[in-house]
């Protein structure tokens, strides 16, 4: 225990937490970590952690709880207020708690920046956040977003949700960059302003309607995945794609089908619907 009264745990916690905001997950150390802490024995991350991986767990559970003690509240309010189909306020209960812990707290500013390289580290997020008790409560308002918006794909809905939750965290962490960098010439939104046009945006981004542009697309992308696992079951089992024959070749050695015409190709295309317009499917 430390003259402030700090155990050594927490002290490491703390500052692996302000490291990985300054220079990221990846770039950090355990003995970095240790040093910088005043740990002149270099295995203090493996005595009271295990692992670095263990330590980022130990981080983001503790956090993960201060946040969702708040979120929880603001999920009774709700409810008592008949608010819970809302979606605006159950956007609001993703974004504001996490606001609330930056702008309220010195270490707030810290954990949205660790959370923002944590987030850019797909593989490292699901992993984490998948096995996370604390995640549970963010999975239901997750859920019970999904009942309030328009019907969407699951692909797209997955997206959507990515890109407001990481919007939310990057938008905080860019700020708090910009507030602790000391530059002059940065001019922001008041805080409250910039935190409500933060939730506006994660509406918008959740409950926009789906473009025919994007609908074509994945239509188009649906078709040629299928095409592409047809040919490639047929190659495995030695058969020919259905619906296609074996090309005869003519005297002179070239398949008769080389010698059809642009126009009858097309037009045989254009039958199959290959190329029919998306807006009229």
């Amino acid at each position: 225990m430390g003259e402030t009264g700090e155990s050594t745990k927490d002290r490491l916690l703390r500052i692996a937490e302000e490291l990985f905001a300054e220079y990221g997950i990846e770039a950090v150390s355990p003995r970095q970590i240790a040093l910088a802490a005043g740990q002149h024995n270099q295995s203090a991350i493996r005595y009271h952690f295990g692992t670095k991986e263990t330590l980022i767990e130990t981080l983001l559970t503790r956090r993960m709880a201060e946040i969702n003690a708040r979120r929880s509240a603001m999920l009774r309010a709700l409810e008592r207020e008949d608010r819970l189909a809302d979606v605006r306020s159950l956007v609001s209960a993703v974004a504001v708690p996490l606001a609330e812990k930056v702008q309220l707290t010195p270490e707030g500013g810290f954990y949205v920046r660790f959370l923002a390289h944590l987030f850019a580290d797909r593989q490292r997020r699901d992993i984490l956040i998948a096995r996370e008790d604390e995640a549970a409560l963010l999975r239901r308002l997750y859920a019970m977003l999904r009942r309030l918006v328009p019907p969407l794909p699951d692909l797209i809905w997955n997206e959507r949700l990515r890109l407001m939750v990481g919007g939310v965290i990057h938008a905080l962490a860019g700020r708090e960059r910009l507030r602790v960098s000391g530059d002059p010439s940065w001019r922001g939104l008041p805080e409250t302003a910039f935190v409500n046009n933060l939730v506006d945006v994660g509406v918008a981004i959740l409950t926009a309607p789906l473009s025919p542009a994007t609908l074509g697309a994945m239509r188009l992308n649906d078709r040629t995945s299928k095409q592409g696992e047809g040919r490639c079951c047929s190659r495995l089992s030695g058969q020919r794609p259905r619906g296609r024959a074996p090309q005869s070749r003519s005297s002179g050695g070239a398949p008769q089908s080389a010698r059809r015409s642009a126009a009858s190709i097309s037009a045989a295309r254009w039958t199959r619907g290959r190329w029919r317009p998306f807006a009229t499917r």
